[in-house]
Parts: structure tokens; sequence; C-alpha cells
């Protein structure tokens, strides 16, 4: 018969960052979010700039590190905080 152990583990919220009780650090955000404030970030100081088309999400994955899906994600956030609009087929734009 195997026997299940249990454990609790609180976090301590400050800032971006959650503490473990063990003294481990994790992230609050995901990696979406992550990225996506990222891109905020370049779209609000012009590195990318209005009506722009962004680059593809598989570029976009290399530049970051992370696989497509995670690139979907930030795009679709993103695409909900009104920062970019999504056409089919044509890819990503900054919305003006």
């Amino acid at each position: 018969m195997h026997m299940r152990k249990t454990f609790e583990v609180r976090y301590e919220i400050s800032g971006k960052e959650a503490h473990a009780v063990n003294g481990k650090t994790f992230k609050k955000s995901s990696m979406y979010e992550e990225i996506a404030d990222r891109l905020e970030e370049m779209i609000l100081s012009d590195v990318i700039k209005a009506d722009g088309k962004l680059p593809g999400e598989a570029a976009l994955a290399a530049s970051f590190g992370v696989s497509r899906p995670v690139i979907r994600e930030a795009l679709m956030l993103l695409n909900a905080r009104g920062l970019i609009s999504q056409r089919n087929g044509d890819g990503s734009y900054v919305s003006s």
C-alpha cells in the first residue's frame, strides 16, 4: 500500500515575486505576462512604432527564447489591452 505525503506551502507576495516559506523564489506572473509586459514597454517607448507590424511568432519566440504558444498568449494579452490588433493570416500590428 502506498502512502501519500501531503505538505503545505505558504507564500509571501511582494512585488512580482512570491517567496515560499523555505526561501525559494517564484515569479508571481507567468512567462507570457512577462513577455507581454516587455513588448508593451517597447511599444510605449516607440522601439516598435505605431502602425508597425510585429515580427512573426517564430521570430519573437526565438528572440525571447520561448515557445510559440507562449508568444501567442502574450499577443492575445496585448490585443486585449488594446495595444495591438491581430489580423488572421497577416500578423500583428501596433495600434495607433
